[in-house]
């Protein structure tokens, strides 16, 4: 599986690839729930809440993370 954030951050083609700080902007909502969003990444496991599960679909959407 092929995140775009790992895609953004190994190919040369992108600007992003070769730079030394890469800032991400999000939608207000989206950044209270970024932390949950990359621990997701790292472990698989998220607790989806009704206060958090659009933005969490909306950041795995943008980043082509399929769950």
């Amino acid at each position: 599986m092929v995140f775009i954030l790992q895609v953004m951050l190994m190919n040369p083609i992108w600007n992003e690839s070769r730079e030394n700080h890469v800032v991400l902007t999000e939608s207000f909502g989206c950044t209270h729930v970024f932390e949950q969003f990359l621990k997701y990444l790292y472990t698989g496991e998220v607790k989806l809440m009704l206060t958090n599960v659009m933005d969490l679909l909306q950041l795995s959407d943008k980043y082509n993370v399929k769950v």
